[in-house]
């Protein structure tokens, strides 16, 4: 069996040094791939992780810090975790383990296995019951993979959203999506101290996220932080996503 970390950013300004950290802390013989390109459309389109989709063979791993470093499209990050998972390929994923294909596996080991009691009629019934339920379980596991994914492609274009809104009011200039397109364009504006606009709020709280969340250096899940510091659910999540993508 080989461990692969996969490292993922959008632009050539962006690194991804803190990924390939969280995956070798947890999977020190891992080997890294790394790749500049965008996270959204299809995950073949991404030349290094296309080459990695030919290289895995059943039993290998491939871990990621996040979802959204494997893919920022929902339809075509399901699409690759499943044709993955019928594979026999494991992925792992360092900030939603909730997501790891070890875990369903298990899942669908344990359901309720084919019986046989020895009368044809009762086994076809009784196997039909234990195939429907199945078929089921695995149709749930497949539809909170599919939520997940979503969840990164909504985050991703409310950022954008809300960085263009912002900005815009601030006559920011080449404004752009975490993926590097160009999504606002003006004339920059500078606060008095002859600097870029950037709120000392929005400082703070950035350095916040970074000594106490689990994802960083600190112990605090989400809420913990949001509710000790007063910040925001829409605006905590909107700075996780700019920190995770300029890292």
């Amino acid at each position: 069996m080989k461990v692969y970390g996969y490292a993922r950013v959008s632009t050539s300004k962006q690194v991804t040094k803190r990924q390939i950290e969280n995956i070798l802390r947890k999977y020190p013989n891992a080997i890294i791939v790394e790749e500049t390109f965008t996270g959204k459309g299809n995950c073949e389109n991404r030349p290094r992780f296309a080459g990695l989709l030919k290289t895995v063979e059943p039993g290998d791993l491939i871990v990621f810090d996040e979802p959204s470093r494997m893919s920022r499209d929902a339809v075509s990050g399901f699409e690759t975790y499943k044709a993955l998972y019928d594979r026999g390929v494991d992925l792992a994923f360092i900030k939603a383990e909730h997501l790891n294909t070890k875990l369903f596996r298990q899942k669908v080991q344990t359901q309720i296995e084919s019986v046989t009691t020895g009368d044809a009629k009762t086994d076809k019934l009784l196997n039909a019951i234990i195939d429907a339920l199945n078929e089921f379980m695995m149709s749930v596991v497949q539809e909170q993979i599919a939520v997940e994914f979503r969840k990164a492609e909504n985050e991703i274009e409310n950022l954008s959203i809300r960085t263009s809104e912002g900005l815009k009011s601030h006559g920011a200039t080449n404004v752009k999506d975490a993926d590097g397109n160009i999504i606002e364009q003006g004339s920059i504006s500078r606060s008095r101290t002859g600097r870029t606009y950037t709120s000392s709020k929005k400082k703070k709280a950035l350095e916040i996220i970074r000594k106490k969340s689990f994802r960083y250096d600190g112990t605090m899940n989400d809420v913990e932080i949001m509710r000790a510091y007063d910040i925001p659910k829409s605006t905590f999540y909107a700075y996780l996503k700019e920190l995770t993508e300029t890292e």
